[in-house]
């Protein structure tokens, strides 16, 4: 009997103890999760070289067939996936940093004290040129394979690959220990040291690719290594403290990881989901999210990390040796902690054996509608149905009569003057857009010039659209030398904007692969800021409608996983007497998916998380970054109705918002407008949501 009560007992303790551990991951879902982490299998080791010095640097090549490794006793080595030592180079003085060009054909070594200096290598190991810096604490070769970022004592310096320096700063305010591109080219991330009298700090500053500063955040603690994530969303920066901190590309701070040791080495996973991040005696898995997936300790420390490009390899400089390592499953599948408040736990058994129970835990993917790529739909679809974040199952299908409809009022803006004649050469036309064109330039915005062109032997008139400072390429027809970053971001927008299908969206008709051009369809009636300039005043109802046809074209856009970020008056068009969303210079993609740039906005026209780093990194957390739209919509329709707009600045003034608000004469409309410009994001209604309710007031208008 004894015997029995004390096997029950166990099993209650069992029960209690489970019930804990479910409990600690409902509510404590980032300290659970960490716990959790021993559960993953073994990291399986492929192979392992010893090379009798400390690593100080590793880089894959870019198709995953090559790693190169920096020593502290001055070699550069170059080995085959599989661990085959491919050949060596001795430059004598430690090696600090190392990179391969995006081709795979060029190696830019980094060489510290005593004899500092900049080497490239072709393939073979040869040198190529050599620039005398000082010493050399980090390289980067750019993404497009055009320019080398260094950095050398205090000095962030770019290197064109013949050698020549385009560029240096050294007013960044300490020695600069790290370097990394944005996966774009068009910015660089720099970890930054300084010791003020009051103990060490460091600081994360983004320069453009000319050197200017963006932004710079200090820390306290040392920046050891910074990396900008392959998909652009995040750069994590590693510190002398233990700690590693990620921020977007705009500086909101996101997530602060601490590992107890000075960080070593980071690396992002190839599409961006998971960093790894060494310290002392210890390699750590995290998700992007800052779940931590894993620990490993080698038995040494740990000196260096890289991330293989093609699978879930990782090197590592650990001791005197370099190990190449495959992650187990689990880690590599990136199932788990991009949502842990959306964890599905089921329990699959469990067994007491000398007081041990075995816990089967299943984490389920939270934000898997979010990640994943939207598939083909039909037109229907596109116009009445899809789901913006889905916080709404209301069906769109009545407002699809109201999709193409004309807006009244409107004053033709079709004049053009100062016409001239101009040839477009083939080389740089989009293509079927070559020859001759009778064309006026209709003006010039914050991104760039448009022109209305039209073929000397008549037909439809188009808009030829070029960056500002690139006139000459419609104004001449002259073929101009064009800067491989600017014609790179052309063509990456352009091919997102020609495949967006709405008939509220200005269309891309064309663009060209060789010089940044871009062809619309010509909105005869200007833009709706043209319109009001020249005395056009809505009624209620058209404002409403117009308010309809945008928003259902900036639900389209979500479901896509974009953002516009910059709505208003300026940037909307008419054509045929309807209203269309144009102007997709400020367009993004979510930061949950592959954001490329910090969102730009116009003063008087900003959500308020465009003017609070707080409440943007809480619509990020929440998956609520395109209520941005939300709150600009309702900007532009409060503005149409009173010429008055609450700038996101000044949407902590509830008066502001209520004497704005006291000026629309429709009470239901009062109410639509005050959710959409709600200053808290999760407060504000889904895209959907707000057509819905904007359509139903439509309907009892007169």
């Amino acid at each position: 009997m004894s015997n029995m009560h004390s096997t029950l007992g166990g099993t209650q303790a069992i029960t209690v103890i489970i019930l804990i551990i479910i409990s600690l991951i409902l509510i404590m879902p980032d300290q659970a999760g960490a716990a959790l982490t021993t559960s993953l299998p073994t990291t399986s080791i492929l192979w392992e070289k010893e090379l009798g010095s400390r690593v100080n640097s590793i880089s894959w090549s870019p198709d995953g067939s090559r790693i190169a490794a920096s020593l502290d006793s001055g070699r550069v080595i170059v080995l085959s996936e599989d661990g085959t030592l491919l050949w060596e180079t001795r430059l004598g003085a430690p090696i600090t940093g190392i990179s391969w060009r995006p081709d795979g054909s060029k190696l830019v070594i980094g060489v510290g004290h005593p004899n500092g200096k900049v080497v490239v290598l072709d393939s073979k190991g040869t040198v190529v040129w050599e620039s005398s810096t000082g010493g050399v604490s980090s390289v980067s070769w750019g993404p497009h394979g055009s320019a080398i970022a260094v950095g050398a004592g205090n000095r962030v310096m770019l290197f064109d690959p013949g050698g020549e320096i385009l560029w240096e700063d050294g007013m960044l305010g300490g020695p600069v220990s790290s370097v990394s591109w944005s996966p774009d080219g068009s910015m660089i991330a720099a970890g930054i040291n300084q010791d003020n009298g009051m103990g060490s700090r460091g600081r994360v500053a983004i320069l453009d690719s000319r050197g200017g500063e963006l932004w710079g955040e200090d820390l306290d603690g040392q920046v050891k290594h910074v990396s900008w994530s392959p998909d652009g969303l995040r750069i994590a920066a590693g510190l002398s403290d233990g700690r590693i901190v990620t921020f977007d590309s705009s500086g909101v701070l996101l997530r602060e990881m601490k590992l107890g040791a000075p960080i070593t080495g980071i690396s992002w996973s190839p599409d961006g989901g998971k960093l790894a991040a060494s310290a002392g005696y210890r390699i750590t898995i995290f998700s992007a999210n800052g779940f931590k997936l894993q620990d490993y300790y080698p038995g040494d420390t740990v000196s260096s990390i890289a991330w293989s490009p093609r699978d879930s390899r990782l090197a590592a400089g650990i001791g005197y040796s370099l190990v190449v390592f495959k992650l187990p499953y689990e880690v590599s599948d990136a199932s788990m902690g991009d949502r842990v408040s959306d964890m599905g736990i089921i329990i699959l058994g469990f067994a007491g054996f000398g007081g041990l129970a075995a816990l089967y835990i299943v984490v389920k993917r939270g934000r898997e509608a979010i990640q994943t790529p939207p598939t083909p739909i039909t037109q229907e679809e596109q116009l009445v149905s899809i789901p913006t974040d889905g916080n709404s199952s209301s069906s769109l299908k009545p407002v699809a009569s109201l999709l193409g409809k004309s807006i009244g009022g409107f004053k033709n803006m079709s004049q053009c003057r100062d016409a001239y004649t101009m040839e477009l050469p083939e080389p740089i036309a989009p293509q079927g857009y070559e020859g001759s064109w009778s064309c006026c330039k209709l003006g010039c915005g914050g991104w760039g010039c448009a022109y209305r062109c039209m073929r000397p032997s008549g037909g439809e008139p188009i808009v030829f659209k070029v960056p500002r400072g690139m006139e000459a390429l419609l104004e001449e027809g002259t073929i101009q030398t064009v800067d491989e970053h600017i014609l790179e971001r052309v063509i990456s927008e352009a091919s997102t904007v020609s495949r967006l299908s709405h008939p509220h969206i200005l269309r891309l008709l064309a663009y060209s692969r060789r010089a940044p051009i871009l062809v619309y369809e010509y909105a005869d009636m200007g833009s709706l800021d043209q319109q009001l300039a020249n005395g056009w005043r809505p009624g209620m109802k058209d404002a409403v409608l117009a308010a309809i046809q945008l928003g259902d074209a900036l639900r389209y856009i979500h479901s896509r996983g974009l953002i516009h970020g910059d709505i208003k008056p300026g940037n909307i068009f008419v054509r045929g007497s309807v209203v269309k969303l144009g102007d997709f210079s400020s367009l993004v993609r979510l930061i949950t998916l592959t954001s490329r740039s910090p969102l730009s906005h116009t003063p008087g026209w900003r959500a308020p998380e465009q003017a609070y780093s707080d409440l943007r990194l809480r619509a990020m957390k929440a998956g609520l970054e395109n209520r941005i739209d939300v709150y600009q919509l309702g900007n532009l329709l409060l503005y149409l109705l009173t010429g008055k707009t609450i700038d996101g600045e000044e949407a902590t003034s509830m008066a502001s918002l209520e004497k704005a608000l006291a000026r629309v004469g429709h009470k239901g409309l009062r109410e639509v407008l005050r959710g959409m410009l709600a200053l808290e994001p999760e407060e504000r209604p889904s895209m959907e949501q707000a057509i819905t309710q904007l359509y139903k007031i439509y309907t009892t208008l007169e």
